[in-house]
C-alpha cells in the first residue's frame, strides 16, 4: 500500500449529478490540492456522465481518479412500487474488468424496463456483474441507512448478504455530517461493523466544494425540487481530514483512524485507467483484388468521375458524347438550348490534381477508412440531401456520392473540411494521431430514409456496437435568472423583465462591461441596471450559470464501434428504448469512438414527394445544371418563397426582393447574410450591388476574394483565402483564431499574417484595419460549403414550385405529416399561398384517396393526417371504405368504428363534409348520436329512464317487448329460439354429448343474432327517418368557418358567387404603430373573400377601426376600398355581417 498522510474522498458528486451537485471539475481540482489530497472518487447519481472529462482533468493535475457511481438498487426489478422504489449504493471500480462491469450495470439500469423514477438495478443484476467491483453502503438513503435505526435485524441481514457476495471489498459507510439522524446511524453502523467484522469507511457525500456553498446548492436542489430522497445536505462539502475528524469526534478515536485509513486502502485497491485513445476506425469490407482500402477508394472515385464529370481520370477521354446540359441566357434567364456536357482539358487537369491532392492528405492522415465508412451508408437512403457543413468542400466526397455538390464549380475548399496543416505537425512528431480531428460529414436524409440507414447500421455492425450520442443542456443566463427568481420569490413579471434584458448577452459579457474590460453597449444598460438592483439574485446566477442541467439524446450524432459499446462508455435509453452513450461528442472522441451524423430533413420528403407526383426523373433535381432559369429566379426576386427551404421567412423575402437574385451564388450569400449579427450588412450589400453605395477595397489583394460579396466578408472560406494569399502556414487557422477569439491561436496567427502581408506591400494601417474587420466579421461569417448546398436545395424546391405548383404544395403539406404544430403554425400560410397561385383544394369526400395530399386535374386533394386529431391510421380506414357501397350512413359508421376510427375523428370528418352524400353535417351528427344511444347497434335493452324523446319511445314500442322499467329488443322468433337453446343446454348439463348439439346450437345462435340485427336496423332507420331527415338544416356558414379554422388551420369555404366577393373573413389583424409617437395609427388586416376565395392585405385607419372595431374571424362587407399612390389598399368603409 502506498503511504499517505491524509484521507481520500470515496463518495463525491460532481456537477454531473444533474441539478443535485454544484461541484465543477475545475473547482474540485483546486480543493483537492488545497487540502493536500492526491486521489478522489467521483460517484455521481446513477450515471457516469463526467467520467472521461474528469479523469482527464485530474490526470493533468496529478490527482488519481477513482471511477465509481452511486447507483439506485431495488429489491426486484420486475416490481415497480412507488412506496419502495430504490435505495442508494456506492459502486467503485478496482480494475478494467470492474470498469466494464460498472458500465454494464449503468447501461442496464437505464433500460425502459428497469427505469422507474430512477435508473435501477437489483441484487441479482449486481451479482451478475460483480467482478472487479468494490461496494460501500452509501448514505441515509441506502438499504442499511433506511432500516438500521428501526429494524437492526434487517440491517444486519442486508450487511451479511453483501459481505457474503463481496467479502473484503464491502465497506460500511459512516458520514461526517452533523445531522442528528446521521449521528445515530453512524453509531449503529459502527456497532454493526464490529459484530460482522466489516470495515468502516468515512465519507462526506460531497455535493458542493466549500461549506459556504451550501446556500447555492440548497437553493438549486431544494428550490428546484431536484433534492435526492433521504439526503439532508447539511454539510455535504469537500471536507479536509481535520474537518472530518471534528465532525465525527463523538466516535472512538481508533474507529475514526481506521475509517480514515480505509479510504487509503480503497484508493489503493481502485486502479482504473479510462480508455483514452486515438480514433478507432471501423473497417469497411473491400472486394477481393485490391491491395488496400486506398486502392478501393481510388476505384470508387474514378467510377464517380465517369458518372458525374463525364470523363476518364486515366485517359482524359469523354465517356458519353451524347450527354447534354440545359443552357439558359445569362441576362434574360430564358432557356436557350441543350449543349453537350463536355469539360475542357484545363478543367480535367484541375479535377485530377485536386483529386490526387485530397487523396494524398487522406492517406497520410489515416482517414481513408472514415471516407469508406461514410460511403458505405450514405447511399442506403433513397431520399437524401446534397451536402451539409464542410463536407461539401471535398471532391472525393463528391466523386464517391457522399455529397452531391461539385466543389470545383462552387469554389469550395478541402481545407475547410480537413485541417491539412495538422499533417505537417503529425509527421514532425509535434502532435499524435489522437490529436488529429476526424473529419465531420453531416448527411441529410428524409425521415423514412433516416430509419433505413439506421436499420442498415444495426444489421451491419450489431445492436451493441451502434448507438446515438448524448447532449448536455446547460444553465443559460436567462433560464438561470428565471429559475432563481422563482426560488427567491421575485414575481413572474419582474423575472420576465430581468431575463429579457439579457436577450443578446450572457452574464460574463455583462460583468466584463461592469468591470471595464470591454466597452458598455446601450443595449446592455438594462441588464447592467438589474445586476446592480438584484445583487443576491445575480450572486446565485453567477454561481450556477453554465452547470449542466439535463442530458438527452443528440438529434443526429451516431456511433459505430468495433467492440461492444459498454467497453467504452455506459449508455442511457430514452422512453422508446433508443440507446445513447453517456458522454457528449468530446467524451466520445476522447475514447476513440467515431461519430457520424445522420440528420432528418423535412424538405427532402417535400422534394421527393413532389418529384414523384410530377412524374419527373431525378435528373430534374440534379445539382449539375445551370442556375439561371428566369422562371425559377423570379420566385426569389418576387419574394414568392413560401415553402422554399431556408428562404420562407418574412425578413428573408424582403432581403431577396432587395438583392434581385441572379444565380446560385446570390442565394448562397443571402443564406449566409440572413443570420443574427450579419443581418446588419444586408442593406450595405444590396446598395453596393445595385450601385447605390460606393466602396473601396482595403487593398487590391482583396478584390478577387471579396468581389462577389462587394467587399463584405461573408464566408469563412474568404478568411481562408486571405490566409492563402499571404501564404501563411495554416490558412484555416485564421478562421479558427478570429472566429473563436482564442487568445492562443490569435497570438499564433496574427504575427505571421502581419509579416507576410507587409511583404506584399500592405501598410500597418491597412493590416490593422483588416485585422479588426476579420475579428468583427468572423463572429458571423458562414461556411460556404453549407450555404451553397442549402442554396441548391432551395433552388430545386423553387424550380418545383415554378413548374409543378400543385404538386409542390401537395408535397410541401405531406412533409408536415406527423408534425402536431402544422395546423396551428403552418397550414394557413401554405394554403393561402396555394390559393394565391390559382390552385384549389378539392372538397372533402371520403370516396377520394385522402391518405396523403395528391393532385388531380391541377387541384390538391388534402390529406387526412394533416387534420387536427386525425392520423395516418384513420386515413387508411377511410380509404378502405371509399370504394364500398353503403345503403345508408349507419352501415358506413359500423365499418369506420369497427376499423378503429374514433368517435371524435368521425365527428371531425362529418363537420368537414367528408360524408355529404349521406346528408348535411347536422343530420349526420344526429345519426351518429342515435347509433351511440343504441350502444353502436348492439343494445339488447333500453332503460326507460334514459329516453327523453317521444319519437324514440314510439319506435321502441313498435319493435320491442316492454316491461315496467325497460324495452327489450326481441321478438317471438328470438324468444322461441332462446327457449330451444336453454333446453339443449339442460340436456348437455345432465350428461348428453355436447358434440351432438354443437351444430344446431350454432344455427340457433345465428338466428338470434340475425333477428336482433334486423330489429336493430329497423329501429335505427325509423329513428333516422323521424328525427333527422325532415327537420335538421345544415350548420351555418360561420359555424363551418369555425370548424375549418379549428381542425384545418385554414378556411376552405367559398361560395363562388360574385355577390359575395366583398364579404371578407378577417383572418389576422395587426396594429401598426407610429415610430415617433408610439401610437396606433392603423391596422393591417389579412382577409379572405367569401365569394372568390382570394386573400388580401388591407389597411384600416385607426379612426375608421375605432368607430366599429373588428376581430379575427369576423366577416365584414367591404363597402369602400381604395388604393393609394404607394400601391397599398385601404379599407375605408365596412360593416360587420357576423
Amino acid at each position: 500500500m502506498t503511504e499517505r498522510n491524509n484521507m481520500v474522498h470515496t463518495h463525491l458528486h460532481s456537477m454531473f449529478s444533474l441539478r443535485d451537485s454544484i461541484i465543477r471539475p475545475e473547482e474540485l481540482v483546486m480543493r483537492i490540492k488545497e487540502i493536500g489530497q492526491t486521489s478522489v472518487a467521483v460517484t455521481d447519481h446513477g450515471t457516469s456522465l463526467g467520467g472521461v472529462s474528469i479523469y482527464q482533468l485530474l490526470k493533468e493535475n496529478g490527482i488519481k481518479y477513482i471511477h465509481g457511481c452511486e447507483m439506485y438498487i431495488c429489491d426486484d426489478l420486475s416490481v415497480k412500487d412507488k412506496d419502495s422504489r430504490y435505495y442508494h449504493i456506492v459502486v467503485l471500480c478496482k480494475n478494467e474488468i470492474g470498469r466494464i462491469n460498472l458500465n454494464r450495470l449503468i447501461s442496464e439500469s437505464g433500460k425502459p424496463e428497469n427505469f422507474y423514477y430512477k435508473p435501477r438495478i437489483d441484487f441479482d443484476l449486481l451479482h451478475k456483474h460483480k467482478d472487479g467491483l468494490l461496494i460501500t453502503s452509501a448514505c441515509m438513503a441506502s438499504e442499511i441507512g433506511k432500516c438500521i435505526l428501526n429494524d437492526y435485524t434487517k440491517a444486519k441481514s442486508i450487511a451479511e448478504k453483501y459481505l457474503s457476495e463481496f467479502g473484503e471489498d464491502y465497506y460500511l459507510e459512516i458520514q461526517s455530517h452533523r445531522d442528528s439522524m446521521q449521528v445515530e446511524i453512524n453509531k449503529a453502523t459502527v456497532k454493526l461493523g464490529k459484530e460482522l467484522n466489516i470495515p468502516l469507511v468515512v465519507t462526506c457525500d460531497a455535493h458542493y466544494v466549500y461549506e459556504s456553498d451550501k446556500k447555492y446548492q440548497n437553493k438549486y436542489a431544494f428550490g428546484g425540487n431536484y433534492k435526492e430522497d433521504g439526503e439532508s445536505y447539511i454539510d455535504c462539502f469537500v471536507q479536509s481530514e481535520e474537518e472530518v475528524r471534528n465532525r465525527i469526534s463523538y466516535l472512538p478515536s481508533d474507529i475514526v483512524d481506521a475509517a480514515i485509513h480505509n479510504t487509503d486502502v480503497i484508493a489503493d485497491k481502485c486502479n482504473v485507467v479510462m480508455p483514452i485513445s486515438a480514433p478507432i476506425m471501423p473497417k469497411v469490407s473491400i472486394p477481393n483484388g485490391y491491395k488496400d482500402n486506398a486502392e478501393w477508394l481510388v476505384k470508387i472515385c474514378k467510377q464517380g468521375a465517369r458518372e458525374k464529370l463525364n470523363f476518364d481520370f486515366d485517359t482524359y477521354e469523354i465517356v458519353d458524347t451524347s450527354r447534354t446540359i440545359d443552357i439558359y441566357d445569362d441576362n434574360t434567364g430564358e432557356f436557350v438550348k441543350k449543349a453537350p456536357f463536355i469539360i475542357t482539358n484545363e478543367e480535367k487537369k484541375i479535377y485530377t490534381e485536386r483529386f490526387y491532392y485530397e487523396l494524398d492528405k487522406l492517406v497520410r492522415m489515416g482517414f481513408v477508412d472514415y471516407i469508406l465508412l461514410v460511403h458505405s451508408y450514405s447511399n442506403i437512403g433513397k431520399r437524401r440531401g446534397i451536402a451539409r457543413g464542410s463536407g461539401g468542400g471535398s471532391l472525393i466526397n463528391y466523386l464517391t456520392n457522399i455529397t452531391n455538390i461539385d466543389p470545383i464549380v462552387h469554389g469550395l475548399y478541402f481545407e475547410r473540411f480537413i485541417d491539412v496543416s495538422a499533417l505537417d505537425l503529425l509527421e514532425k512528431g509535434e502532435i499524435t494521431a489522437k490529436e488529429l480531428k476526424v473529419p465531420d460529414i453531416d448527411l441529410d436524409f428524409s425521415n423514412e430514409s433516416c430509419s433505413d440507414v439506421l436499420r442498415w447500421m444495426y444489421e451491419q455492425y450489431g445492436e451493441n456496437r451502434v448507438a446515438s450520442i448524448g447532449k448536455f443542456g446547460t444553465n443559460k443566463t436567462k433560464g438561470t435568472i428565471r429559475d432563481m427568481c422563482k426560488v427567491l420569490g421575485i414575481s413572474l413579471e419582474e423575472a420576465d423583465r430581468i431575463a429579457k434584458s439579457f436577450d443578446n448577452y450572457e452574464l460574463d459579457e455583462i460583468f466584463s462591461m461592469i468591470n471595464g474590460d470591454i466597452p458598455k453597449e446601450n443595449a446592455a444598460l438594462d441588464a447592467i441596471k438589474y445586476v446592480g438592483l438584484y445583487s443576491e439574485l445575480f450572486d446565485y446566477v453567477k454561481k450556477l450559470n453554465g452547470l449542466p442541467k439535463s442530458f438527452g439524446l443528440h438529434a443526429c450524432g451516431k456511433i459505430i464501434s468495433t467492440r461492444n459499446l459498454d467497453e467504452f462508455l455506459p449508455s442511457c435509453y430514452d422512453s422508446t428504448g433508443v440507446r445513447f452513450l453517456q458522454g457528449d461528442m468530446h467524451d466520445i472522441e476522447e475514447v476513440g469512438l467515431v461519430k457520424v451524423d445522420i440528420l432528418g430533413l423535412r424538405t427532402l420528403d417535400q422534394e421527393y414527394d413532389t418529384l414523384e407526383m410530377s412524374n419527373e426523373s431525378k435528373d430534374f433535381l440534379d445539382p449539375k445544371q445551370n442556375y439561371n432559369d428566369k422562371k425559377v429566379l423570379d420566385i426569389f426576386r418576387n419574394g414568392d418563397t413560401v415553402g422554399i427551404f431556408q428562404f420562407s421567412s418574412h425578413g428573408m423575402k424582403q432581403t431577396l426582393k432587395k438583392m434581385n437574385i441572379s444565380g446560385i451564388d446570390d442565394l448562397s450569400i443571402a443564406n449566409a447574410l440572413f443570420r443574427p449579427g450579419s443581418m446588419r450588412y444586408i442593406d450595405n450589400f444590396c446598395k453596393r450591388r445595385n450601385g447605390e453605395e460606393s466602396f473601396e477595397y482595403l487593398h487590391p489583394d482583396l478584390e478577387p476574394i471579396l468581389k462577389n460579396t462587394y467587399g463584405i466578408i461573408v464566408f469563412q472560406e474568404q478568411l481562408i483565402e486571405i490566409g492563402r494569399l499571404a501564404k501563411i502556414h495554416n490558412p484555416d487557422l485564421l478562421r479558427k483564431a478570429t472566429g473563436k477569439k482564442n487568445p492562443k491561436l490569435l497570438a499564433q496567427v496574427k504575427p505571421e499574417l502581419e509579416e507576410k502581408l507587409k511583404k506584399r506591400g500592405w501598410t500597418q494601417n491597412q493590416f490593422d484595419t483588416l485585422w479588426n474587420q476579420m475579428l468583427e466579421f468572423a463572429k458571423y461569417s458562414f461556411n460556404k460549403s453549407h450555404a451553397a448546398a442549402y442554396a441548391i436545395i432551395a433552388y430545386m424546391t423553387a424550380k418545383q414550385k415554378a413548374y409543378y405548383p400543385a404538386e409542390f404544395y401537395a408535397g410541401l403539406c405531406n412533409s408536415y405529416i406527423g408534425k402536431s404544430s402544422f395546423v396551428k403554425d403552418n397550414a394557413d400560410e401554405i394554403i393561402t399561398d396555394l390559393e394565391d397561385h390559382g390552385i384549389k383544394i378539392e372538397a372533402f369526400n371520403f370516396r377520394n384517396d385522402h391518405r396523403r395530399c395528391s393532385v388531380r386535374d391541377g387541384n390538391v386533394i388534402y390529406g387526412i393526417p394533416l387534420i387536427k386529431d386525425c392520423s395516418v391510421a384513420s386515413a387508411e380506414i377511410m380509404y378502405k371504405c371509399s370504394s364500398k357501397y353503403y345503403a345508408n350512413f349507419i352501415d358506413l359508421i359500423e365499418d369506420l368504428i369497427g376499423g378503429g376510427v374514433s368517435r371524435n375523428q368521425i365527428d371531425i370528418f362529418i363537420k368537414l363534409g367528408f360524408f355529404s352524400e349521406f346528408g348535411n353535417s347536422r343530420q349526420l351528427l344526429k345519426i351518429i348520436w342515435i347509433y351511440e344511444f343504441f350502444n353502436n347497434g348492439q343494445a339488447r335493452t333500453v332503460k326507460k329512464n334514459k329516453i327523453n324523446n317521444k319519437d324514440i319511445e314510439m319506435i321502441l314500442k313498435k319493435y320491442c317487448q316492454e316491461s315496467e322499467s325497460q324495452y327489450t329488443i326481441t321478438n317471438e322468433k328470438i324468444k322461441n329460439t332462446k327457449k330451444l337453446i336453454r333446453l339443449i343446454n339442460k340436456k348437455i348439463k345432465i350428461g348428453e354429448s355436447e358434440d351432438k348439439y354443437s351444430k344446431v346450437l350454432d344455427e340457433y345462435k345465428e338466428i338470434v343474432v340475425g333477428e336482433h340485427k334486423s330489429i336493430m336496423k329497423n329501429i335505427l332507420n325509423d329513428c333516422v327517418g323521424y328525427l333527422v331527415t325532415p327537420i335538421l338544416s345544415d350548420f351555418s356558414f360561420k359555424e363551418k368557418i369555425a370548424d375549418h379554422k379549428q381542425y384545418l388551420g385554414y378556411i376552405n369555404l367559398t361560395t363562388n358567387k360574385e355577390v359575395d366577393r366583398r364579404k371578407l373573413l378577417i383572418k389576422k389583424l395587426v396594429p401598426l404603430i407610429n415610430k415617433t409617437s408610439g401610437l396606433i395609427w392603423a391596422y393591417a388586416i389579412f382577409t379572405k373573400s367569401i365569394g372568390s376565395g382570394k386573400s388580401s392585405r388591407l389597411t384600416v385607419k385607426a379612426n375608421v377601426y375605432n368607430s366599429d372595431p373588428i376581430n379575427e374571424m369576423d366577416i365584414v362587407y367591404a363597402t369602400t376600398v381604395s388604393k393609394n399612390k404607394s400601391g397599398y389598399w385601404y379599407l375605408l368603409d365596412y360593416y360587420k355581417l357576423f
